[in-house]
C-alpha cells in the first residue's frame, strides 16, 4: 500500500493548487514524512515558494514549508504534468466557482478539469488522485474520473485510486484543523480506493477517519457543513444586529 512509502519517506505527494487550503495540505503532508510537489499557475507565487518565501496567514504553515524547502522536501511548480509523474499522490485543490448567465448559474468546472488533464498526462499504474475541492455531488465520478481516463488510457480503482476527501478548514488554524481538530471524510469510487485513501489520511488526522459509503455522500458533507456553518454565522450577525 501507499502509506507503506510515506512510512520509509519515500513518498512523494503532488498538491495541485496552492492557494489557502493548498498549502495548509501541503504543510501537512511535510509533517507526515512525505516529500511534497506544489503545483500552481500563478508563476510568481511558484518562484516566491521555491526561494523560501511563503506568504501564508499562519505561522506553522510558513514554518513547516519554509523548512521542507531548505531541505528538500518541498518544491513548487507550474508544470502539473512532470508533479504528477514525479509523485504517487496527487491531491486536487483548485477552486470551482458559479458563473451567471443571463438565464442560468452554472458551474466552472475549467480549473478542475485543467488540473485532472494534467494529472492524466503523468498518471501511473498504482497512484492515488484525491479532490479535496469544494464541488457539487457527482463530479469526482462525472467530471474528474472520465478525464483522468481519457487521458490516461487508466481504468479507475483497477489501474489507479480515485477518492474524494473534502477539506474542512478555517482561517486561522487551517493546519491545526487538518491535523488535530477533525477527523477526515474520505470516500473511493471503490473499496480498494478507499482504503488506500483512509489509510494515508490516518498519517496526518489524529482524529481519525471516517470512511463514507461512496463519493457523492462525501462530497456533499462538504456542502452541507459549509451551509451548516454558513447559517450559524448568520444567525450569529443578526443576534449582533
Amino acid at each position: 500500500m501507499l502509506v507503506d512509502l510515506l512510512r520509509k519517506g519515500e513518498l512523494t505527494v503532488s498538491i495541485h493548487g496552492l492557494g489557502y487550503v493548498g498549502l495548509a495540505v501541503a504543510a501537512a503532508w511535510v509533517r507526515a514524512g512525505a516529500k511534497v510537489i506544489g503545483v500552481d499557475i500563478d508563476a510568481f507565487k511558484v518562484d516566491r515558494l521555491n526561494s523560501g518565501v511563503v506568504d501564508y496567514l499562519e505561522a506553522d504553515v510558513v514554518e513547516a514549508l519554509s523548512v521542507a524547502v531548505k531541505t528538500g522536501r518541498f518544491s513548487a511548480t507550474t508544470d502539473g504534468v512532470v508533479a504528477s509523474i514525479k509523485s504517487h499522490i496527487k491531491i486536487v485543490t483548485v477552486p470551482v466557482f458559479l458563473k451567471k448567465s443571463p438565464t442560468a448559474v452554472e458551474v466552472d468546472f475549467s480549473a478542475l478539469t485543467s488540473a485532472a488533464r494534467a494529472i492524466g498526462a503523468g498518471l501511473k499504474r498504482g497512484d492515488l488522485v484525491i479532490v479535496e475541492s469544494s464541488v457539487p455531488p457527482g463530479t469526482t465520478e462525472e467530471v474528474v474520473k472520465p478525464v483522468l481516463e481519457g487521458v490516461s488510457s487508466l481504468v479507475a480503482e483497477e489501474d489507479f485510486y480515485l477518492a474524494y476527501s473534502p477539506e474542512r478548514v478555517m482561517v486561522g488554524h487551517a493546519l491545526k484543523d487538518i491535523e488535530e481538530n477533525y477527523p477526515k471524510v474520505v470516500a473511493g469510487v471503490g473499496p480498494k480506493s478507499a482504503q488506500e485513501a483512509a489509510e494515508l489520511y490516518k498519517a496526518v488526522a489524529k482524529k481519525g477517519v471516517i470512511v463514507l459509503r461512496n463519493v457523492k455522500e462525501a462530497e456533499f458533507e462538504k456542502l452541507l457543513e459549509g451551509v451548516y456553518r454558513d447559517v450559524n454565522i448568520a444567525l450569529a450577525n443578526e443576534m449582533a444586529k
